[in-house]
C-alpha cells in the first residue's frame, strides 16, 4: 500500500505548520536519510518547486514513500529540530503504517563479509557480563541470555523467565517455587573461572525486582502489531542473583543508557541455546521512539532472547526481544534500554542508582581536583576508585529512608586520599536530591559555626541577607542555646519541599592531617554536632580526626546510631587484585598470572607510600590496560 495524495498533503502540512520547522531543518534531514536510497537532494525538488517550502515537502514525502523512509524521515526531523519534538506523533499513525509496507524486504541478505576489528573490541569488553539462564527442569535446558547490571543484578527479557513470574499482579510478583533448578552461568572468557567452569549463581529469595510484560504469548507469539501494547509491554525482567558476581567481573552499566540512532552499528550478544556465546553487528534500521522499539538487521538465533544489543562504544542500547516477519520480509527486534530505565527509576528506590552499586571510577567531569592532587593537571579522563568499598556500603545505607546512619569518621595516613572522599561522595550522590557541601581543610579548621550556617543555608537556597553572617564568634551559651537551634531551623525551613519531604543534607568536614580542629574550636564543634544529628535530614562525614580522638564523637549519639569509622588502610595488593578482576573479568584458571601481576605490582611500589603509591599503582594499571574514558 502506498500514501494517497490526501495522506501527502495531510502529512505535509502538519510537518510545515510544525513549530520549529525551518527549510534549513527539513534539508539537513531529508539529505541524510535519502542518501541511502540515492534520491534527489532537497535543493532540486526545492528549486523544481519554485521554492514553495510546503510543495517541496509534499514531493519529498512522495519520495520517501516510494523509497521506504517516511518513518526514518519523520525520525531524522524530530532529531533536528530545536525542541526535538518528535514528529511521529504528529503524523497519524495510519499514514506512517502505509508507507512502512515493503520497509524491511531483504533485511537478511548475504552477510558474510568482512566486519571491522572495531566489533571485536566491543564484544571483548562485555563478554564475561553475559550469562545464560539455565532451568533444569526443561528439555531444552538453556532458555535465554541475561547480563550483569549490578554487583548482583542481572537483565533479561520477561518472556525468558515468563513462567515464572506472574503478571496478574501489579506489580508483578514471583511464582512460588518457580525458580528451582534454575540458575545463571558465566561460560566466557573473564567470566567463567576455567575452560568448562563456569561462574554460578541462582536466583535470590526475593529475586524479582521490576519487570514489564511481554508483547504477545510466550515462548513464539511476539504481537509485532500493537503499538498501544509495545509502547506499554517493554518485556524485560531485573532479576536479583545470590552471589555479588558483578564486583568480581564487572557489569554493563545502564544508569544513563544511551540514545540509538538509526543508521548506526548495533551488536547483538547472546547465548544460542547454549553455552556457546555468539555475535553479530549490522545497521540499526529503525528506532520507533513511540513503541520504544530498535528494528535492525543483526542476525539472532534461538536462545538469544534478552541478550545486550550494544553501539560500537561498548554502550547498552537495548535488550533483544525477537523476530518479526511481516509480508514476508523478517527483521528482528529489540527494546530500547530508555523506556526500560523510567521504569525501573519509578521503584520506590532505584537499584541502579550509584547510591546502591559499588562505583569502580569517577567521572571524568568530577576527578579534575583528583587528577591535579597526584601530579597530573592535565589528566581529563575518569578516575580509578581502588578500595573503599565499606565507605560505599555505608553512603549507600545512609542514604535510605529512615537510615539512623548520620555519622562517618575518616583517618589515615598523610596521602591516603582522605579528601577524595568528597569527590566520591559526590559521585554516589549524582542523581539524588541531596545537597551536598564541602568544607576543605584550610576552612575547616578556622571557620566558626556562623560561618559554617552561612555556608549550608546557601547551599540550601536562602537569600544573601541570611541571619547567620558574624563577625565575631559568639560565647557557647549564645551559640549552643539560641544560634544553632535557629539556624537547624532555618535549614529545616529551606530543605522542606512543596509536598512535605525534606531534601538530605550533607556535609563532608576535611581536617586534612588527623589531628582536628585548633584549640578552641572543639567545644564548638561539638555544640553543633549535638543538635545537626538529631535531625533525620542531616549526614556528616568528618575526614582527619585521628582514631584517638574518634571516642569523642560517641558521647553526641545514641547507642542506636554509632559514628562510621573508617581507617584508609596503605594500599594493599587485595584492593589492587579487586579492581583489575572487576575491569578484566578476573585471570582465568592461571595463579601464575594473578602471582605474576601481584609481582610486578609489589615491585613497582615497592618503598612508596600515600600519593606516590597511587602513582605508581596508576601506572601499573596503565600497564594492564584499564585506563578510563576520557571526557
Amino acid at each position: 500500500m502506498t500514501l494517497s495524495a490526501d495522506d501527502i498533503a495531510l502529512a505535509a502540512q502538519l510537518i510545515h505548520d510544525h513549530r520549529g520547522m525551518t527549510v534549513e531543518v527539513f534539508r539537513r534531514s531529508f539529505d541524510t536519510v535519502g542518501r541511502e536510497s540515492k534520491s534527489r537532494v532537497f535543493a532540486t525538488v526545492y528549486a523544481l518547486s519554485d521554492k514553495d517550502f510546503l510543495l517541496a515537502i509534499k514531493e519529498c514525502l512522495r519520495i520517501a514513500a516510494d523509497n521506504g523512509f517516511v518513518e526514518k524521515l519523520l525520525a531524522e526531523i524530530s532529531f533536528n529540530l530545536p525542541n526535538q519534538d518528535d514528529l511521529r506523533t504528529v503524523v497519524p499513525t495510519d499514514i506512517i503504517l502505509k508507507a512502512e509496507k515493503g520497509l524491511h524486504q531483504t533485511v537478511f541478505p548475504d552477510s558474510g563479509g568482512l566486519q571491522s576489528v572495531e566489533i571485536v573490541n566491543v564484544v571483548g569488553k562485555v563478554q564475561p557480563k553475559i550469562g545464560v539462564i539455565r532451568d533444569k527442569r526443561r528439555n531444552q535446558e538453556y532458555i535465554g541470555t541475561c547480563f550483569l547490571v549490578g554487583a548482583d543484578l542481572i537483565m533479561t527479557a520477561a518472556h525468558v523467565i515468563w513462567g515464572m513470574i506472574d503478571f496478574g499482579k501489579n506489580p508483578p510478583e514471583e511464582i512460588p517455587g518457580a525458580t528451582d533448578g534454575v540458575q545463571v552461568e558465566f561460560w566466557n572468557l573473564g567470566g567463567r573461572f576455567a575452560p568448562n567452569q563456569p561462574r554460578v549463581a541462582k536466583f535470590a529469595r526475593k529475586w524479582l525486582v521490576a519487570a514489564s510484560e511481554p508483547c504477545g504469548t510466550p515462548p513464539r507469539d511476539l504481537d509485532c502489531t500493537n503499538l498501544e501494547l509495545a509502547a506499554k509491554n517493554h518485556d524485560f525482567a531485573l532479576v536479583r542473583i545470590d552471589e555479588k558476581i558483578g564486583d568480581k567481573i564487572g557489569i554493563l552499566d545502564i544508569h544513563d543508557p544511551a540514545d540509538a540512532q538509526m543508521n548506526t552499528l548495533l551488536v547483538v550478544v547472546g547465548h544460542a541455546g547454549g553455552t556457546d556465546c555468539w555475535f553479530h553487528s549490522e545497521t540499526l534500521l529503525e528506532h520507533r521512539r513511540r513503541t520504544g522499539r530498535l528494528h535492525h538487521k543483526a542476525n539472532t538465533a534461538d536462545g538469544m532472547s534478552g541478550g545486550a544489543c550494544l553501539d560500537k562504544l561498548a554502550r547498552v542500547v537495548g535488550i533483544h526481544e525477537g523476530t518479526v516477519q511481516s509480508n514476508g520480509a523478517r527483521y528482528n527486534r529489540s527494546v530500547h534500554m530508555l523506556p526500560i530505565r523510567r521504569k525501573i527509576k519509578q521503584l520506590s528506590e532505584d537499584p541502579l542508582s550509584p547510591r546502591s552499586r559499588r562505583l569502580r571510577w569517577l567521572p571524568a567531569s568530577q576527578a579534575t581536583d583528583s587528577w591535579k592532587s597526584l601530579g597530573f593537571p592535565d589528566v581529563r579522563s575518569d578516575h580509578p576508585i581502588v578500595g573503599r568499598t565499606a565507605f560505599q556500603d555505608w553512603v549507600r545505607r545512609a542514604a535510605m529512608d529512615g537510615s539512623t546512619e548520620r555519622l562517618a569518621l575518616v583517618s589515615g595516613a598523610k596521602g591516603s586520599g582522605k579528601t577524595f572522599t568528597g569527590a566520591l561522595m559526590r559521585a554516589k550522590l549524582s542523581d539524588a536530591p541531596d545537597i551536598l557541601v564541602q568544607i576543605a581543610p584550610e576552612v575547616a579548621r578556622l571557620t566558626t559555626i556562623p560561618n559554617l550556617f552561612e555556608r549550608l543555608a546557601v547551599a540550601a537556597g536562602i537569600s544573601e541577607d541570611d541571619p547567620f553572617r558574624a563577625a565575631t564568634r559568639p560565647d557557647i551559651g549564645l551559640l549552643r542555646h539560641d544560634l544553632i537551634p535557629q539556624g537547624l531551623e532555618t535549614l529545616d525551613r529551606l530543605l522542606t519541599k512543596s509536598e512535605g519531604t525534606k531534601s538530605r543534607l550533607w556535609l563532608f568536614v576535611d581536617f586534612g592531617r588527623d589531628e582536628g580542629w585548633l584549640t578552641g574550636r572543639q567545644e564548638d564543634w561539638m555544640a553543633f554536632m549535638s543538635q545537626a544529628l538529631q535531625r533525620d535530614w542531616t549526614r556528616v562525614v568528618i575526614a582527619g580526626i585521628s582514631e584517638g580522638r574518634q571516642a569523642e564523637f560517641h558521647a553526641i549519639l545514641s547507642n542506636k546510631s554509632v559514628p562510621f569509622p573508617e581507617t584508609i588502610a596503605e594500599l594493599g595488593w587485595a584492593e589492587v587484585q579487586e579492581f583489575v578482576e572487576a575491569n578484566l573479568g578476573g585471570v582465568e584458571n592461571q595463579a601464575a598470572d594473578v602471582s605474576a601481576a601481584q609481582e610486578f605490582w609489589e615491585g613497582a611500589v615497592a618503598g612508596t607510600s600515600g600519593r606516590a603509591r597511587f602513582a605508581k599503582t596508576l601506572s601499573f594499571l596503565k600497564v594492564m590496560n584499564i585506563v578510563g574514558k576520557s571526557s
